[in-house]
């Protein structure tokens, strides 16, 4: 929204505005916040498309802005037909934009509002993947994976399926131990059946490079040796570093190696939310 208030005020101011000189210098500001608005108009698509979906509707973006790419030039023969001035060409600009910014101003970015419907989603989608005989054990990676996993224990039983459900903490596994070795150590609850020939899903709140997963295979090694392994994350930020994918994932969030995604959840935080926080001095979104 920002970069595409900065397209608006400057075409503006433009267009209220006399002079080579004015025009050339805000007509590089202009230039400055195409490139944000596109890639930032992408970014948020993202953020606003389930995994399985996401071919498709990158591809309703792409034939989307062809299929309109008539509007802005008809516009401005219209304005500058009837007005007989070529700067007429800058209104017509500034209304597809507007347009664009009256369209855009009620979707908001989602939160964690949506985290109910991903989980949701997710407990379907397990009992599809699963067969009815299978043992299913839902294992939480502390500290917001533990309550994740009740969430989805929750869901699972509510669609008829059947579920185990534990914590596996994975702090003596993790290969960063030598540069930080003062850890708290969290439980590990295994079920009473165990995870011996069960389908095991991990879950997680957030996955990132994929080292916290290889840590929670190795402690899941040590307790046991299931039929599969699978793993469930509300949260998935890409920049993987090992070659791991989620299974199950709620939202697909877009971001830099810079930007860190907090996930707060009524349990742990006293809230259901989901933040991007920028590096420091760029705020929180």
């Amino acid at each position: 929204l920002a970069s595409l208030l900065g397209l608006i005020a400057s075409a503006v101011i433009i267009f209220v505005q006399n002079g080579t000189l004015a025009f050339w210098i805000w007509g590089l500001f202009l230039c400055f916040f195409v490139g944000p608005v596109q890639s930032s108009s992408r970014a948020f698509l993202g953020r606003l498309t389930r995994s399985e979906t996401a071919g498709e509707m990158y591809g309703l973006y792409a034939t989307t802005g062809r299929s309109v790419s008539f509007l802005t030039p008809a516009l401005i023969a219209v304005f500058v037909g009837l007005s007989g001035e070529s700067r007429m060409m800058v209104p017509a600009i500034i209304l597809v934009l507007v347009g664009g910014l009256l369209l855009l101003w009620p979707v908001r970015d989602p939160k964690v509002s949506s985290d109910e419907s991903a989980l949701t989603r997710i407990s379907h989608e397990i009992l599809e993947r699963t067969e009815p005989e299978d043992s299913i054990v839902l294992l939480g990676i502390p500290t917001r994976g533990a309550p994740l996993a009740r969430r989805l224990h929750e869901r699972v039983h509510a669609a008829g399926g059947t579920a185990e459900l534990g914590t596996l903490d994975v702090t003596m596994y993790r290969d960063d131990l030598r540069s930080q070795p003062t850890r708290t150590l969290m439980r590990t609850e295994v079920p009473p059946g165990g995870v011996d020939g069960a389908t095991v899903v991990l879950v997680d709140d957030v996955l990132f490079s994929g080292r916290t997963i290889r840590a929670a295979l190795d402690a899941l090694n040590d307790i046991g040796r299931p039929a599969r392994v699978q793993l469930a994350v509300l949260v998935d930020r890409g920049h993987r570093e090992l070659p791991i994918r989620a299974d199950y994932v709620g939202k697909n969030l877009p971001t830099s190696r810079q930007e860190r995604v907090r996930v707060s959840l009524e349990e742990i935080d006293g809230e259901d939310a989901v933040t991007i926080v920028k590096p420091a001095g760029g705020g929180a979104r």
